[in-house]
């Protein structure tokens, strides 16, 4: 049996590392996860049947990976305009701004390295498959 050790070693991560990539992917560098996914896949767990990864970020590598990665898509032209018109502001008023929090929408990329979770449909679980 595969340990989480023995894909954190093939992988050349912590086992934090690993861990922390399959249940807090956004923690993880995109490229950090491939090497997981690839280390996993060498020690013959099968992605999506024994193990689902998903990504954070869309990098255009997450559509050419094998299985093509599931992937958390930010609106990062919006985030963007977000940052400048806020900085605008600062420089404007001379002050710094109020603290708010806001929030922009997210989108999860449903591909092939992640399968259902157990008793539901891959349509129940939402998400799209570009």
């Amino acid at each position: 049996m595969v340990s989480l050790d023995d894909v954190a070693k093939l992988a050349q991560v912590s086992p934090a590392t690993v861990s922390r990539a399959l249940s807090r992917p956004e923690m993880v560098a995109e490229t950090t996860r491939k090497r997981i996914l690839q280390a996993a896949q060498e020690l013959g767990l099968r992605v999506p049947e024994d193990l689902s990864v998903v990504g954070f970020d869309d990098t255009p590598f997450a559509r050419v990976l094998s299985p093509r990665l599931s992937t958390i898509r930010q609106p990062l032209e919006q985030m963007a305009t977000e940052a400048v018109g806020m900085l605008m502001t600062w420089m404007e008023q001379r002050e710094r701004p109020v603290e708010e929090e806001r929030k922009l929408p997210t989108e999860l990329v449903l591909r092939e390295s992640t399968a259902p979770a157990p008793g539901l449909s891959s349509q129940q679980q939402g998400g799209n498959t570009p």
